[in-house]
């Protein structure tokens, strides 16, 4: 049994009804700190439901929840959301036709969607320029952040995330709409990361294998609500899981750390 302290996520047979239907259904899952973790399945699996909950967006209909520590329902939901960073391209609407990159990485210490009525801190100046360093964007600073390429607003978006150092650093589909090259560029930028600040908890969460960065080590695979698999990559990231979990024949292959996947033509077979 892993030591509570050690975890940054532990889900307890979470399970969430809504209108007589069950979103989820217990759910058991835990992740230590420091891990690069992914919750991955299908679009309705309950991938976002489960999140969340994680974030205490969402409160369970049974089950506990504890994450960095705190039990959602028991604790302060403003304190605990500001040791988490999000990257979620859909929930974040900056003005970014007047906004620099850099302004733009110096609203996350306020949770503001501008800085026109904060003072940033010359050290907070240098960390935001710092964190534009690591995800490969120090060139950008002063373009605008609607100007940038979409993968480039992504990477700007992670610096933002990390401005007031998170415990749990969530990228909730943060590669889609995004083209083979910005993709590569986006999970490079990530894993620069990782390796500058380790003691990040990453949780990855997607319904594709190629999201996947090199470094994931644990998967949680949903569909239809429940868990189908938990585990290793190589463990769970198997062709009858994934078919079984996707509902399509699928077949699975790892080069250089990296997933991918297809779909078998069974008329060939």
């Amino acid at each position: 049994m892993v030591d509570p302290s050690r975890l940054a996520l532990h889900a307890k047979n979470v399970s969430l009804r809504r209108d007589g239907r069950s979103l989820l259904s217990d759910v058991c899952w835990q992740v230590e700190r420091g891990r690069r973790s992914a919750l991955l399945g299908p679009n309705g699996s309950g991938k976002t439901t489960l999140l969340r909950i994680v974030t205490g967006y969402l409160y369970p209909t049974s089950g506990q929840i504890t994450v960095l520590g705190e039990r959602i329902g028991q604790t302060n939901l403003d304190d605990l959301r500001r040791r988490i960073g999000i990257v979620d391209p859909t929930s974040v609407y900056l003005d970014g036709q007047r906004m620099p990159a850099l302004d733009v990485v110096l609203s996350g210490f306020f949770g503001h969607l501008t800085i026109d009525f904060d003072d940033p801190t010359p050290e907070q100046h240098a960390r935001a320029r710092a964190l534009l360093a690591q995800v490969g964007l120090a060139h950008r600073e002063s373009q605008l952040f609607a100007t940038l390429s979409t993968g480039e607003q992504r990477r700007v978006l992670v610096a933002r995330a990390l401005t007031t150092t998170p415990e749990l650093l969530v990228l909730d589909e943060a590669t889609a709409g995004l083209d083979l090259l910005a993709r590569e560029e986006f999970l490079a930028s990530v894993e620069r990361m990782l390796t500058q600040q380790p003691g990040v908890t990453l949780l990855v969460v997607t319904h594709h294998l190629e999201d996947l960065p090199s470094s994931v080590d644990d998967i949680l695979l949903l569909a239809e609500g429940t868990v189908r698999a938990h585990g290793r990559p190589e463990e769970t990231l198997t062709d009858g899981i994934l078919s079984g979990v996707f509902g399509v024949a699928v077949q699975a292959d790892r080069a250089n750390g990296r997933w991918s996947w297809r779909i078998v033509d069974q008329s060939r077979r």
